[in-house]
């Protein structure tokens, strides 16, 4: 464990290998192997823990005012707000189909969220104003053939689904567009809503059912 760690193994996966072999001693005393049984008192190296990045309101508004007004500006800017004001994981974001959005209600329908359970979300107004900009002017734009979106919400500049790789791309652009020199991921954006959630008063059990 000494030399591992000397030469450079994280604390994690150190960790990780730790519990394997303490697993395996425990096995061998269960079917009365004779074994060194000192392993099980080995305590795990300690691991770092890191809160999560969290953008501000004024952050959040800056990267919001910055895409154009052309249909991947349109695309961008309904993205953001949608991954923020659903608080989405980009899974879940990328697959979501045209048909599990009711823009007049501000419904969407999560299908298959983390472990396979369905659950509906709300989009803001904001959200719902820029979703409506990019289905009327951006998204016909994009897909010339509905078969090759395969009906999904979201789309890349060929009409084809956006891309995990390509949503990173276009977060990464508009945050170093505003300035931002935090580390930010598809998934900040869903901390940040989980933080201003319980900044404006909601209780902390609504915010888990929520995300």
């Amino acid at each position: 464990l000494a030399g591992e760690m000397n030469a450079g193994l994280r604390a994690a996966s150190l960790a990780r290998r730790l519990s394997t072999v303490r697993n395996f001693h425990r096995f061998l005393l269960k079917e009365k192997v004779k074994t060194d049984g000192r392993i099980l008192d080995q305590k795990s190296p300690k691991i770092k823990t890191f809160a999560p990045t969290v953008l501000t309101s004024s952050e959040v508004e800056k990267i919001f005012s910055l895409p154009p007004k052309t249909p991947l500006g349109r695309r961008d800017r309904a993205f953001l707000e949608f991954l923020y004001s659903t608080g989405c994981r980009i899974t879940e974001t990328l697959s979501l189909p045209l048909a599990g959005v009711d823009l007049e209600s501000g419904l969407v329908e999560i299908e298959k969220g983390k472990g396979g359970k369905p659950r509906k979300v709300l989009l803001g107004r904001q959200a719902i104003t820029s979703s409506t900009d990019y289905l009327k002017k951006g998204r016909p734009l994009l897909v010339k053939e509905e078969k090759s979106s395969k009906g999904r919400l979201f789309v890349n500049r060929f009409g084809r689904p956006l891309s995990r790789m390509g949503a990173l791309k276009i977060i990464r652009g508009y945050v170093r567009g505003a300035g931002i020199k935090k580390k930010v991921t598809p998934h900040t954006f869903r901390h940040t809503k989980a933080t201003h959630f319980l900044e404006d008063g909601a209780p902390l059990r609504f915010v888990q059912e929520y995300l």
